[in-house]
């Protein structure tokens, strides 16, 4: 991910289910979606954690959608036995064998991540409502996958080079590109973004000082040295402004006052051909199922029923 922020160790047992068919009653059979896997999902600092387990070791994984690739810490990888960095990775029932982990150096206090490399292979669900995380098989029917309400929003997105969903919105009327990184714990426009489509500078007298800094992947405003197998996040911090938004707008859904930080510097998501980056702090208003497959995202109001 491009952040990283101490995340506490979380220890928590598994919730596993045996993979079983969601289905509402007006679905054709065919339709039913098989679900894999459903853990229970924890924010910590500002990022989605679940329980897993790799070559039969339980273990803290990251959910990061915005991810560089599946990881694990060194001290992880040690504890484990990560040889050639080829793992067993099991969440809940669902196992997958010999999936490649590489060692990111730059995440004290969980033991690793799932990135796209990964999550790209299923479709997956955040129920930031209910605190839960599932995994499905890639729908079989389009218009059949939302199962908790009979009302959503459907977007079509675009899956970067990197894997990361690149989705349509607009904030304070203007369209703009986002990419959905549940891996980070704000939501960050550039300076040089924002005085580009909104004329923000850090003299703007609508501007203030936010309470935090952003450390981390973000912090040189491009992705960190890789070398020797390890993937080295810079340590420099950059100043954050919080800045009064009026309104964004994601499909058909609308969120007043998005909680969305100015940071200093330059585009740091031009890999991604997107200017915003949309962290847990709005992304947890929300009831996500992204389909990576079709590349749908379907998404409601978190406490919707």
């Amino acid at each position: 991910m491009r952040h990283l922020i101490l995340i506490v160790l979380l220890a928590v047992s598994v919730l596993s289910r045996p993979a079983q068919a969601q289905t509402r009653p007006d679905w054709s059979a065919d339709c039913k979606l098989e679900r894999l896997a459903e853990l229970p999902m924890t924010m910590k600092s500002g990022h989605v954690v679940i329980p897993a387990s790799v070559n039969g070791k339980d273990v803290t994984l990251g959910i990061d959608t915005g991810g560089p690739f599946s990881s694990l810490s060194l001290a992880a990888a040690h504890r484990i036995g990560n040889v050639g960095h080829r793992d067993d990775l099991r969440l809940g029932d669902h196992e997958l064998d010999r999936v490649y982990m590489g060692w990111m150096e730059s995440f004290p206090g969980v033991d690793g991540l799932i990135a796209p490399d990964v999550l790209s292979r299923y479709d997956v669900e955040f129920d930031f409502g209910a605190g839960t995380f599932r995994l499905f098989k890639p729908h079989p029917c389009a218009d059949r996958v939302v199962t908790w309400t009979g009302s959503t929003t459907v977007m079509r997105f675009t899956l970067t080079d990197d894997g990361h969903v690149r989705v349509p919105v607009t904030l304070d009327g203007r369209s703009i590109y986002a990419i959905l990184d549940t891996g980070a714990p704000i939501s960050i426009l550039s300076m040089q973004d924002a005085g580009r489509m909104f004329g923000i500078t850090p003299d703007n007298v609508n501007i203030e000082a936010a309470k935090t800094t952003v450390s981390g992947l973000w912090s040189n405003l491009h992705l960190a040295p890789y070398a020797s197998g390890v993937w080295n996040a810079p340590s420099r911090a950059v100043s954050a402004f919080a800045y009064p938004f009026k309104a964004m707008r994601m499909g058909d859904l609308s969120l007043s006052d998005p909680p969305i930080k100015v940071m200093e510097g330059r585009n740091f998501l031009g890999s991604d051909s997107a200017s915003l980056l949309l962290g847990n702090d709005v992304l947890s208003r929300f009831h996500l199922y992204i389909a990576y497959h079709d590349q749908n995202l379907y998404i409601t109001d978190a406490e919707a029923p």
